[in-house]
C-alpha cells in the first residue's frame, strides 16, 4: 500500500510539473507571438504611415532654422539639383558644389531668378582628393545648417571584372562615393557640433545590400550607410540638436539612371525603370519631410519603400541568378551587334 501511495504521489508531482511547464511555455509562446506581431506592425504599418503620411503633413525639423546656408554636392543634375531648388524654395541660401562650371552657372542663375535667395558656387571634381582645401576655404564664415552629400558615381550593369577600365573607375567611384562624404562631413560638421544644430543628409541606395552587376557601387553605398549610422550614434544623442539623416533611395528619374539604362540596352531593364522610377520633383520634398522622424535608414518615398519590401520576399540567390543571367544576355547582344 505504501508503494502505491508513493507512486501516486510521484505521478501527482510529475503532473504538477507538467502543468507548470505548460503554463511557462504558453506564456513564452504568447510573448513571442506578441513581440513578432508588434515588430511586423511597426515595420509594415507604422513606419510607412509615420514617414509617408504623418511626416508629410505635420511639422518636423525646420531646416531653415538650422542655419542660413545649405550645401549640396553634385548639385547640377538629378537629385542634387532637386534638393538645391527645394531648399531655396523653403528660403535657404544655397551653395552648389559640382564639377562643371558651366552647369553651376546655369543652375545658380535659375535658382536666383526663381527663388530670390543667395547662391554660391564651388567648382570641384570629386574624383580627385586635392579639392577639399579649396572647398573649405570657400565655405569659411558661412552659417551652414544643412549639408547634403549627394554626389555619386554609378558603374552601369556589368560583372565586377567586366567593367571597362575597371581599376581607374573603381578608384574614382570610391573617391566620389566615399571620400567626398567623409571629407565634407569633416569640413562642415565641426560648426554644427559647436552650435548644437544642423542636418546632414547622406544619400546611399537600396543597392546597399550588394548586388550582382553593381558590386563596387553597392560596396561604396554600404560605406555611406554604415558611416552615417555611426555618426548618428556619435553626435545625435539625447539633448543633441544635430540630425544625421540616411536616405537609401531606389530608382529615381535622374541622368545617372538614364545612363545605366542606356548602357544596359535591355528591354526588361527599360520597362522596370519606366514602371518603378520616381520623379525628382516627387522624391525630394517627400524625403526632406522625413528628416527627424526616424533614426533608421529611410527610403525617402512610399514607392521605394514598397519596392524594398517586395525584394525582401525574393531570396538573395534568386535575385543574383536573375541579374547574372540578364547581364550575360546583355553581353551577348553587344557581341552580336
Amino acid at each position: 500500500m505504501e508503494h502505491l501511495n508513493a507512486v501516486r504521489d510521484l505521478l501527482g508531482n510529475a503532473w504538477k510539473v507538467h502543468l507548470e511547464g505548460s503554463t511557462i511555455l504558453t506564456a513564452a509562446g504568447a510573448a513571442a507571438v506578441t513581440y513578432l506581431s508588434y515588430s511586423l506592425f511597426k515595420k509594415v504599418v507604422w513606419t510607412p504611415f509615420k514617414l509617408y503620411a504623418l511626416a508629410q503633413v505635420l511639422p518636423g525639423v525646420d531646416l531653415k532654422k538650422q542655419g542660413e546656408w545649405a550645401v549640396i554636392t553634385g548639385a547640377t543634375d538629378g537629385l542634387g539639383k532637386g534638393y538645391a531648388r527645394e531648399l531655396a524654395r523653403r528660403g535657404m541660401n544655397i551653395v552648389l558644389v559640382s564639377r562643371s562650371l558651366e552647369k553651376l552657372q546655369v543652375v545658380m542663375k535659375e535658382i536666383k531668378e526663381e527663388f530670390s535667395v543667395e547662391v554660391k558656387t564651388i567648382t570641384a571634381d570629386f574624383s580627385r582628393t586635392d579639392v577639399y582645401t579649396h572647398i573649405d576655404e570657400n565655405l569659411s564664415g558661412l552659417d551652414i545648417g544643412v549639408l547634403i552629400n549627394n554626389v555619386g558615381m554609378g558603374q552601369g550593369m556589368a560583372l565586377f571584372l567586366d567593367v571597362e577600365n575597371c581599376r581607374q573607375r573603381y578608384i574614382d567611384m570610391i573617391n566620389i562615393n566615399c571620400t567626398a562624404m567623409t571629407e565634407m562631413c569633416t569640413i562642415v560638421m565641426p560648426q554644427m557640433v559647436s552650435k548644437n544644430r544642423g542636418v546632414v543628409i547622406n544619400i546611399s541606395s537600396i543597392a546597399v545590400t550588394g548586388a550582382v552587376g553593381t558590386t563596387t557601387y553597392s560596396a561604396t553605398k554600404n560605406f555611406v550607410s554604415s558611416m552615417s549610422q555611426a555618426l548618428r550614434r556619435t553626435y545625435c544623442g539625447k539633448g543633441s540638436g544635430i540630425f544625421i539623416h540616411l536616405l537609401e533611395p531606389g530608382m529615381t528619374d535622374t541622368p545617372m539612371l538614364a545612363k545605366t539604362v542606356k548602357e544596359g540596352n535591355d528591354e526588361r531593364l527599360t520597362k522596370a525603370v519606366k514602371r518603378l522610377a520616381v520623379s525628382v520633383d516627387h522624391y525630394v520634398p517627400t524625403s526632406l519631410n522625413t528628416v527627424g522622424w526616424s533614426t533608421d535608414a529611410v527610403n525617402g518615398c512610399l514607392n521605394h519603400w514598397l519596392f524594398v519590401l517586395m525584394t525582401k520576399l525574393r531570396s538573395q540567390s534568386s535575385s543574383d541568378a536573375m541579374m547574372y543571367r540578364m547581364i550575360k544576355e546583355m553581353g551577348l547582344r553587344e557581341k552580336n551587334q
